[in-house]
């Protein structure tokens, strides 16, 4: 299979499921969710235009809650699972579609991203023809509308996620600050990829600032912040990411 968008997630486990047709509702065990990571999401994406039309996630979710339950209009969707911070045990739930069990509860094992650090190693100039836009759409950003440049960085982004990015030069690192009012209320991602958006270097920051090693080629980076719970408000100084030499 050929990924030609979106950016490699390196510190959730990620699984989707679909199309499936729908004609009334879809249905999720995220009891599965709750025993297999402390932080999850879960969106429901309409296919083919890849919409995000539902989600549920461990900040708003009920512990007690083993199913939820999506109403939707008829037609084609998919499931996006995202696991943070998972346990011993991960099982990527089912789920019944109008009322029958469509998608089989499947366990798959928790070093299944281990395959990250292989990925450098399959250089290629067609995997380079496929994602170096990237660097010159983000140097020239503000050039473009914003809406747009996030749709091409991030087609299927987590909806609970707030994201920094931007472009880095050979000899340069990525500087990540993190407010005191996030640490234990977020949790904050760094990845460095490539121009063939392989990741070459990722971490949790966990604390107040981080800075990356120097680059040795062109790339960009990313920075999720994954609210732990609703009280985090959308503060833009909560987390600064900056470039220096």
């Amino acid at each position: 299979m050929i990924s030609a968008d979106g950016r490699w997630n390196t510190h959730a486990i990620f699984g989707v499921v679909g199309p499936l047709r729908v004609r009334r509702n879809l249905a999720v065990r995220v009891g599965s969710a709750w025993a297999s990571a402390a932080s999850w999401t879960i969106v429901v994406i309409r296919f083919p235009r890849y919409q995000q039309v539902a989600t549920v996630g461990s900040v708003d979710a009920e512990r007690e809650l083993e199913w939820r339950t999506f109403a939707l209009f008829p037609g084609r969707y998919m499931l996006a699972v995202r696991y943070y911070g998972w346990g011993e045990r991960v099982e990527l739930p089912d789920a019944e579609i109008d009322g029958e069990a469509r998608v089989e509860a499947r366990v798959v094992p928790t070093n299944t991203n281990d395959f990250y650090r292989e990925l450098p190693a399959r250089s290629h100039p067609f995997y380079l023809w496929l994602h170096f836009y990237v660097y010159p759409m983000l140097r020239y950003r503000r050039l473009l509308p914003r809406n747009w440049v996030e749709r091409e960085l991030l087609p299927v982004g987590n909806p609970e996620t707030s994201f920094h990015y931007g472009c880095v030069d050979p000899g340069e690192s990525v500087l990540v600050e993190v407010g005191e009012r996030v640490i234990g209320r977020a949790n904050v991602y760094y990845t460095l990829y490539d121009l063939q958006c392989f990741p070459v270097e990722w971490c949790q920051v966990r604390e107040l600032q981080y800075r990356g090693r120097r680059s040795a080629r062109r790339g960009f980076y990313l920075v999720r912040v994954q609210p732990l719970a609703r009280s985090l408000d959308a503060d833009p100084t909560s987390v600064r990411v900056s470039v220096v030499p």
